[in-house]
C-alpha cells in the first residue's frame, strides 16, 4: 500500500550558427531529424524534377528561352539534390545547407511557373496559372519547408514562395491581361490556400521541434539516471563493506570480553565499531538521499485526488497503528487535486512517512495522537501533521526537521529526508514546527494545476 517506489513515466551537423538555443547535448539530435527530413526531401526533389522534365520535354515545342530556363532550372535542382545527398553521407551537412535547399526549391519552382506563364505551351488557349494545377507546386514545396524541423526554415520557404506567387501573378496581370480567366476571387482564394498551408508547415516544425526536443531531454535524463543509479549501487557496496566491517569489529569485542583482555583493548574495538556504524549511516543516509532524488526526477507530475487518496491512507494507516489514535479532518468543501511526482503513491508515501515519524518520536517517547488536516490555501493544497509526542530537537527545526543523522537509538535519519525530496520534486514546500502545548508539526504545501503559472 505505502511501496516508496515511484512510477516512471518514459548525424551531428558541422558547425554552424545555430538558429535556436538548445542544451548541447541535445542539438545533434534535432539536427539529425533535420537531415532526415531533408533526405527525404531531396530525393522526392530528385523524383519530381525527373517526371517534370520528361513532360516539359513530351509537350512543349523546341523553342530557345522556355527551354533555356526550364532545362536549367530542373538541371540545377537536380544536381543540388545529389550534392546535398552527399554531404549529408559524408556528414557535412550544416544548417546552411538546408536554407540553400529551401531557396533552391522556390528557386526552381518559381522559373518553372514563370516559363509556364510567359511561353506556354499552347498560347493561344493559355488563360493564366491559376486555371490549371501547376501553382499546386507552390503549396508543396511551402509544406516541404516544414519537414526540415526548424521553424525558422519553414518561414524562410513560406516568405520566399508567398513572394514568388504575388510577383507571377504580377507577370501575368502584365503580360496577358484581358486574356487571363480568373479574378480576384481566384486570386484570393488561392492566396487563403497558400496561408494555411505555410501555417501547417510551420506549426509542423514547431511541433516537431518540440516533441524531438522533449524526447531527447527524456532519452539523456534516462540514460543520466542509469549512470547514476549504477553509482548507487557501488555505493551501496561500499555500505555493505563498512558494515561488514562494523560486524567484524563487535565482533572482536566480544571476544575480547570473553577472554577478559584489558579494558584498553575493548574500548579500542568499541571505538572502531562505533565510527564504522557512524561511517555507515551516513554512507545510507546518502545514498537514501540520492535514491530519492534520482527516483523523482524520472517520474512525472501527475494529478491527484487529494482528499480520495488521503481518505484511503487514513483508513490503511489506523490499521498499520493501531497503537496510536489517528485524526483525520477534511474541509466538506472539495480539496483541489495536488501535483506530485509519481501520483497517488507518493502522496501514499508522504503521509505514511509523516504519520510513522510522529509515532516514533524521538525513540523513547512518541505521540499517541495524531491529527491530519488538509485545506485548500492561495499556495495549493496545505497538509498538516500534528502529535503530541516530544516534538523537534533544536538542531532538528533549524536544519528544516531533516538531521544528517537519526535522532532515534536504531534510526537512519530518512523518513522527513524522503519526504522532504519528494515533496521538494513536486514543486512543494515542507516545514516544521514545535507545537506551543508539545508535540510537533509539519507542514506540507504541494502545488495544484490553479497555481501553476500561466504559460
Amino acid at each position: 500500500m505505502f511501496s516508496p517506489a515511484l512510477t516512471a513515466p518514459r548525424v551531428a551537423f558541422a558547425s554552424r550558427p545555430a538558429p535556436a538555443a538548445l542544451d548541447p547535448v541535445l542539438d545533434p539530435v534535432v539536427n539529425a531529424a533535420a537531415l532526415r527530413g531533408e533526405r527525404f526531401v531531396s530525393i522526392s526533389r530528385i523524383v519530381f524534377c525527373v517526371l517534370v522534365l520528361a513532360r516539359f520535354i513530351s509537350v512543349m515545342p523546341p523553342s530557345a528561352v522556355p527551354y533555356a530556363i526550364n532545362l536549367s532550372a530542373l538541371c540545377a535542382a537536380l544536381l543540388c539534390s545529389a550534392w546535398i545527398l552527399k554531404r549529408i553521407r559524408e556528414q557535412k551537412a550544416s544548417y546552411r545547407t538546408l536554407t540553400l535547399s529551401i531557396v533552391v526549391d522556390a528557386a526552381v519552382c518559381f522559373l518553372s511557373l514563370l516559363q509556364t506563364s510567359l511561353w506556354p505551351a499552347h498560347a493561344e488557349h493559355y488563360r493564366g496559372l491559376l486555371t490549371g494545377p501547376d501553382p499546386a507546386a507552390l503549396l508543396v514545396i511551402v509544406y516541404a519547408s516544414g519537414l526540415r524541423v526548424w521553424p525558422r526554415l519553414a518561414v524562410v520557404g513560406a516568405a520566399l514562395n508567398l513572394g514568388s506567387y504575388l510577383l507571377l501573378l504580377a507577370v501575368e496581370s502584365v503580360v496577358w491581361g484581358e486574356r487571363l480567366a480568373y479574378g480576384r476571387a481566384e486570386m484570393v482564394f488561392f492566396l487563403l490556400c497558400l496561408g494555411g498551408v505555410m501555417a501547417l508547415s510551420i506549426a509542423t516544425a514547431q511541433r516537431s521541434l518540440s516533441l524531438l526536443t522533449a524526447g531527447a531531454r527524456n532519452s539523456v535524463q534516462v540514460d543520466r539516471a542509469r549512470r547514476e543509479f549504477a553509482e548507487l549501487v557501488r555505493e551501496h557496496h561500499d555500505a555493505r563493506s563498512v558494515l561488514s566491517a562494523a560486524a567484524l569489529a563487535s565482533d572482536m569485542m566480544v571476544r575480547a570480553i570473553d577472554d577478559s583482555r584489558p579494558v584498553d583493548s575493548v574500548r579500542r574495538h568499541a571505538e572502531r565499531l562505533r565510527d564504522d556504524v557512524a561511517t555507515a549511516k551516513s554512507c545510507l543516509a546518502s545514498l537514501g538521499d540520492r535514491a530519492y532524488d534520482h527516483m523523482t526526477a524520472l517520474a512525472e507530475l501527475q494529478l491527484v485526488d487529494t482528499r480520495r487518496v488521503l481518505d484511503t491512507a487514513i483508513v490503511a494507516l489506523r490499521s498499520h497503528f493501531p497503537d496510536i489514535t489517528l485524526h483525520w479532518h477534511c474541509p466538506s468543501a472539495a480539496v483541489p487535486h495536488a501535483l506530485l511526482v509519481g501520483g497517488s503513491a507518493c502522496l501514499q508515501r508522504v503521509v505514511y512517512n509523516l504519520v510513522s515519524n510522529a509515532r516514533e518520536g524521538d525513540g523513547r517517547r512518541g505521540a499517541k495522537q495524531v491529527t491530519v488536516r488538509v485545506e485548500s490555501t492561495e499556495q495549493g493544497v496545505r497538509l498538516c501533521v500534528e502529535d503530541d509526542g516530544p516534538g523537534f530537537a533544536a538542531p532538528a527545526l533549524e536544519s528544516g526537521g531533516v538531521m544528517p543523522a537519526s535522532t532515534k537509538p536504531a534510526g537512519m535519519g530518512l523518513g522527513l529526508l524522503m519526504t522532504r525530496e519528494l515533496v521538494r520534486a513536486s514543486g512543494g514546500k515542507l516545514t516544521t514546527t514545535n507545537l506551543q502545548g508539545g508535540g510537533a508539526s509539519v507542514g506540507v504545501v504541494l502545488r495544484t494545476a490553479e497555481s501553476l503559472p500561466a504559460l
